[in-house]
């Protein structure tokens, strides 16, 4: 699977223990692989983020205090995180989830059931809620943010992450909020703090736009 913009790093062992296998995505942050945890030898997703980030000490600072709060979330519809490390590179390592993301979906052409949409946003909601209560917003709730497993059932991915990478002045100032829509729909820009409003009002968006903006069904097994 070529995904241009990162160092391919499979082959390559992290910390002893992480075997890097294929890589399955890509984004702002870095590159996801799939990877073999040769201690506990179970298969697990690993997200090593770009290189340029480890020379940034105000990232690798924020980034372990948020990686060890995301590590401690332990809900049903929040991605696991079972570890975090610097091996050269940041890496997070996480439960590995099969059913791929919203965005995949999304970039089929495919659209939710109201009554999809209403599951999801359920389930999403419930994750969020239960971060805020613990002091923990997202800031980058998007459909590449919400996965599925073999069950259909969502992830919140990315917890702690999105905080880590977001610039120092941003911490509690006014910024824009931006759900990452499929080409073609329509755009919603929002301007407020990151509070514990603001996820729910991004997955909002984000599934008031899936219901907008398809009219080709999505066939969904959701539990």
């Amino acid at each position: 699977m070529a995904i241009s913009g990162v160092a391919d790093l499979a082959g390559r062992v992290l910390a002893g223990r992480y075997r890097l296998l294929t890589p399955i995505g890509a984004g702002a942050s870095g590159r996801v692989y799939v990877a073999d945890d040769v201690r506990l030898r179970r298969r697990v997703a690993v997200k090593v983020l770009h290189a340029a980030l480890a020379d940034d000490a105000g990232f690798l600072r924020r980034f372990r205090a948020e990686a060890q709060v995301a590590a401690s979330l332990h809900h049903p519809n929040v991605m696991a995180v079972y570890d975090w490390g610097d091996d050269d590179v940041p890496f997070m390592v996480l439960e590995l989830l099969r059913g791929g993301s919203l965005r995949r979906v999304l970039d089929t052409g495919a659209r939710l059931t109201p009554s999809q949409a209403a599951h999801v946003g359920g389930q999403v909601t419930a994750a969020l809620e239960y971060a805020h209560v613990r002091g923990l917003v997202h800031r980058d709730v998007k459909p590449a943010n919400l996965l599925f497993d073999e069950h259909g059932i969502v992830r919140v991915a990315d917890f702690g992450l999105a905080r880590a990478l977001a610039l120092p002045h941003l911490e509690t100032t006014t910024v824009v909020l931006l759900a990452a829509l499929p080409v073609g729909a329509n755009v919603f820009l929002m301007a407020r703090q990151f509070d514990a409003l603001s996820g729910p009002i991004a997955s909002a968006i984000v599934l008031t736009t899936v219901l907008a903006a398809f009219t080709t069904p999505l066939v969904l097994t959701l539990s």
